[in-house]
């Protein structure tokens, strides 16, 4: 979808393509089986009123209220109107920071990448240029819901949009008060963790495996009634005791 990003204190419109950064996630499921013969359920729709039997998915009528009366809409036209008033609508760039404002990342919710539209690449590099060291908050709309932004440019030069969630949105948390706590215990774990610090991690190699083990064991459980015994390593010893494992692993 292309939209334009208002940036306000230009007065100025630039002219971008909005790509998700995710794909869809893998939900995987299984299906439900009925309690007499053991098939699959069907998932069926009836009228309110006459008690017809209807489609369960694209329906060719929507009932849409405005004020207090139902109207009863094409589909087709419902979407088409939504989408053009989207397509209306800008990113709207407003208040401009050095850093992310404070609790932002609590917010955090879907990741939009903004890219160059075609024959307008000037209109991208400008826009880059411009928000460049900069941290951008402001509104968007996407698919009919609208979000409090962040806008912000990589070191790779893409400029990459954060939908924040609303408060009600999210589920808030109080400060945490910590317990007392052996500080020569805490001490050498922080030091067996900073010897693990790197400079730099590789994002981009990890792959999830968890499906493929998932397939595994049901299928083991299947053919075998077996379901393989998961062992975890509990630490659990009196803290002179944990003061000397520690100082092991530290190698001394």
């Amino acid at each position: 979808m292309e939209k334009d990003v208002f940036v306000e204190p230009l007065q100025k419109r630039f002219r971008v393509e909005l790509k998700d950064a995710n794909r869809a996630k893998r939900n995987r499921s299984y299906l439900n089986a009925s309690d007499c013969c053991g098939a699959k359920l069907k998932q069926e729709k009836f009228c309110s009123v006459c008690n017809e039997k209807a489609a369960a998915y694209n329906c060719a009528r929507k009932l849409v209220k405005i004020g207090k009366v139902e109207h009863l809409i094409d589909a087709a036209a419902l979407e088409q109107a939504t989408d053009a008033l989207e397509s209306m609508e800008d990113i709207r760039l407003h208040a401009f920071l050095k850093v992310r404002p404070a609790g932002a990342e609590d917010r955090f919710d879907a990741l939009v990448y903004a890219l160059p539209v075609k024959k307008l690449e000037g209109q991208y590099a400008e826009l880059a240029a411009v928000l460049r060291g900069f941290v951008a908050v402001g509104e968007a709309v996407f698919r009919g819901n609208e979000f409090q932004v962040i806008v912000e440019v990589g070191d790779d030069g893409v400029v990459r949009i954060r939908k924040l969630v609303e408060e009600e949105q999210r589920y808030g948390v109080l400060p945490v008060e910590l317990s007392c706590v052996n500080g020569e215990i805490v001490a050498l774990e922080r030091q067996l963790v900073e010897k693990r610090l790197v400079d730099g991690y590789d994002v981009t190699g990890f792959r999830d495996a968890r499906a493929e083990i998932e397939e595994r064991v049901i299928e083991e459980f299947v053919l075998h009634g077996k379901v393989p015994e998961v062992k975890k390593e509990v630490v659990q010893a009196r803290e002179q005791d944990e003061v000397a494992r520690l100082k092991a692993l530290m190698g001394g």
